[in-house]
């Protein structure tokens, strides 16, 4: 086999390391000897490292199963790694060929740089018990990722649903823009069949988008404590929220002080329920928490009626039950 020119397309940059070896800089005339420094015959070209060298030579034969061994050292570099990236089924272990052919050029890579540039550098004992090791969690990762995507979805039909006779529910959110400088929240109030009781809006100035979404809440238990509501189902798109309220989740540090005030209204004489629902499912409170941003007082502002914008929302989802369909694993 002569000697070949270390070309762009030869470089490791094709296997995933960078590096220049002696043959490179002999080629950029910077006074350093072609040969390779461990063998002492052969120039030290790219392929030289990754396949060549007695080093790697050795790990390879550990590695290509027999009947591969002739073709797989007589492949000039670039036919050398498209050849091996391209086959299936070879080698004698239970990584993909690929996968352990990737790994083997990136550690006979890295080991000859480290050798060379790492003054205390040792090559592993068993080279190819380590490349075997680092073949596999690769795959492993590969398979988890593909099995994740192949997984069967399922499909929720996100509507009003009819509740049980003598329940109301009420529907919180809120809302902030522009880094919450901008904040506001919002609540609404139906019957069983899903007629329209009562609404409210309130701006609240700045805070986040979770504060935010407990004043909706708050406000909202507290008026239906007011009004003698007996029974409320209370549904909310923000599910750290009702995890909080409902102590379903471990809080570090104190807890919010809306948080507490919440708790106190659900310790009370009534039956109250949380449920959690997805945006599409809470569109006419989303309306809502977005008005609030018009509003020119933080006066809490009670709609007995919907508005016009916001009814168009409110007879779709509840009315002719729009139906959402949500995908997810």
């Amino acid at each position: 086999m002569g000697l070949e020119r270390s070309t762009p397309y030869t470089n490791f940059h094709l296997v995933g390391s960078s590096g220049a070896h002696p043959y490179q800089l002999w080629e950029k005339q910077v006074g350093i000897s072609p040969l390779c420094t461990r063998c002492g015959r052969d120039d030290e070209t790219t392929i030289h490292v990754l396949r060549d060298r007695v080093y790697t030579t050795q790990v390879w034969l550990r590695l290509v199963p027999s009947n591969f061994i002739t073709d797989f050292f007589t492949f000039d570099s670039r036919n050398w790694i498209f050849n091996n990236i391209s086959k299936q089924g070879i080698g004698g272990h239970s990584t993909n060929w690929k996968t352990t052919f990737m790994t083997t050029c990136w550690f006979m890579w890295t080991w000859r740089n480290k050798a060379i540039f790492e003054e205390n550098f040792q090559q592993p004992n068993n080279p190819v018990l380590v490349i075997l090791n680092f073949a596999q969690k690769i795959d492993l990762c590969s398979n988890q990722r593909l099995n994740r995507n192949f997984q069967m979805k399922e499909i929720i039909y996100i509507g009003w649903k009819k509740l049980p006779e003598g329940w109301i529910k009420f529907n919180s959110d809120g809302a902030c823009k522009g880094s919450g400088e901008y904040s506001g929240c919002c609540g609404l109030f139906r019957d069983s069949d899903g007629r329209w009781i009562k609404g409210y809006t309130r701006k609240i100035g700045v805070c986040d988008a979770l504060h935010a979404e407990m004043w909706g809440m708050y406000l909202g238990l507290e008026m239906a404590w007011q009004e003698h509501i007996p029974q409320l189902i209370v549904e909310s798109d923000s599910k750290i929220l009702i995890d909080l309220v409902t102590e379903n989740c471990k809080f570090s540090g104190s807890v919010p002080v809306l948080v507490q005030h919440i708790r106190k209204l659900l310790a009370l004489d009534w039956r109250v329920q949380f449920h959690h629902t997805w945006w599409e499912g809470n569109r006419c409170v989303d309306w809502l928490a977005n008005f609030s941003f018009s509003l020119d007082s933080f006066n809490c502002i009670i709609m007995e009626n919907p508005s016009s914008e916001s009814s168009v929302d409110f007879f779709l989802t509840t009315y002719l039950t729009l139906l959402c369909l949500r995908m997810f694993v």
